[in-house]
């Protein structure tokens, strides 16, 4: 997010800034369900 915002500080607007975070969340998460074997386990819940 600072990425973006600091590439023009007159970008404010969250569909300009949140999309490259989102994906980003969504690569990490998908390593720690890796890391912590919890893949395929949500029905246990």
């Amino acid at each position: 997010m600072r990425e973006v915002l600091g590439n023009d500080p007159k970008t404010r607007e969250p569909n300009a800034i949140q999309p490259a975070c989102i994906d980003a969340m969504k690569v990490v998460a998908a390593q720690k369900i890796e890391l912590f074997g919890a893949a395929g386990k949500g029905s246990l819940y």
